[in-house]
């Protein structure tokens, strides 16, 4: 399953850069441990593999749209929280600072 996730994030990676600006691509990262939790919510499911991409995509739907319109974010890296608690991925900034929950709303 952890195979298969980081094939499913190729893909989400790539939709974000199709939708944004390819001459800048953002970059989406996951952690071992969000990878794990991933894997823990499809067994539970007892979808297997196949409900990675369900899991997946209610846990990217709102960021997917986010980053493409955003040129300041470089990467976005989810957490075993981003997973579970369906809390924000980090998104590090050109500048290489994160951007704060306060700083994704307002924008």
């Amino acid at each position: 399953l952890a195979y298969a996730a980081k094939l499913l994030m190729d893909h989400l990676e790539i939709f974000i850069n199709f939708e944004g600006d390819l001459e800048s691509p953002e970059e989406l990262e996951m952690d071992e441990e969000a990878i794990k939790a991933v894997a823990r919510q499809a067994i539970a499911r007892k979808t297997g593999a196949r409900g990675l991409r369900s899991i997946m995509e209610s846990t990217m739907t709102e960021i997917m749209y986010e980053i493409p319109s955003r040129e300041d974010v470089k990467k976005c890296v989810l957490t075993k929280e981003t997973i579970e608690r369906k809390s924000k991925p980090k998104l590090l900034l050109e500048s290489g600072n994160e951007l704060k929950d306060q700083e994704a709303t307002a924008s």
